[in-house]
């Protein structure tokens, strides 16, 4: 439901699977701790910060009293306020507490490992928020050989937004030869053309071929991805409404 953009009904499930690990009061299992990470981030996506912040400090708070410092689930904790001291401006913060996570998965050596790139990833949309594009380059540029030496043991909806993120970078740069190979690039990777993850593509190629001038190819391009949104969502879904 989170991913689908359900919000309501995914924060309903999550206080829902928290109250039966409190009744059965296994307080310290990790499958409550992670019910109370991801309340934190489907409060931050919602745009409730004062609450994700309450259940994001929450959750670290217990990952690093009960599993340890140097656990994952710290790292993922501290990733994720990091993200959210992003969200609310506080970059400094944010930029500290990527380091910490990056840390954090440094010592257990998993470097080569997908919260590896997603903590990278996110630092990298940091660093282009600030300005700082080539150190946001250096980042993606690891994502990529990181979900490269993966493979299939990387999830293949991130591997796309990875590049979809580098792609978006270079054409923020103002490299669109760049970005639009990019994109190429990943319309062959998607074999499923009806799915939200082809549409999107879509929409962000147009966006792109706007900036280029090649407005020949831009309407049917929006009205794929306009069509692939609104047979999945529905007329009244964002992402449709975006693309409109």
């Amino acid at each position: 439901a989170f991913a689908m953009g359900r919000y309501m009904y995914a924060e309903k499930r999550f206080s829902t699977a928290a109250g039966y690990f409190e009744k059965a009061y296994l307080l310290r299992d990790p499958g409550y701790m992670k019910t109370i990470s991801n309340t934190g981030l489907l409060y931050a996506t919602m745009g409730r910060y004062s609450q994700a912040e309450n259940y994001t400090s929450k959750a670290l708070d217990m990952r690093q009293t009960i599993m340890g410092p140097a656990d994952m689930g710290v790292a993922a904790s501290l990733n994720n306020y990091a993200v959210l001291h992003y969200n609310l401006g506080q970059y400094n913060e944010s930029e500290k507490e990527f380091a910490s996570a990056m840390s954090v998965i440094e010592a257990n050596k998993q470097q080569v490992s997908l919260p590896y790139g997603i903590v990278l990833n996110n630092r990298a949309m940091l660093f282009q928020c600030l300005g700082r594009y080539d150190d946001a380059e250096k980042d993606m540029l690891q994502v990529l050989d990181i979900g490269e030496k993966l493979g299939t043991n990387a999830k293949n909806g991130n591997k796309l937004r990875f590049f979809s993120n580098l792609a978006l970078l270079y054409q923020q740069m103002g490299k669109y030869d760049k970005a639009e190979s990019i994109y190429l690039k990943m319309q062959g990777r998607i074999l499923d053309k009806t799915t939200p993850e082809f549409a999107n593509l879509l929409n962000n190629i147009a966006i792109l071929y706007l900036v280029m001038g090649k407005e020949d190819k831009v309407e049917q391009m929006l009205q794929r991805s306009s069509d692939i949104y609104k047979n999945k969502f529905g007329e009244n879904s964002p992402a449709y409404a975006k693309v409109i």
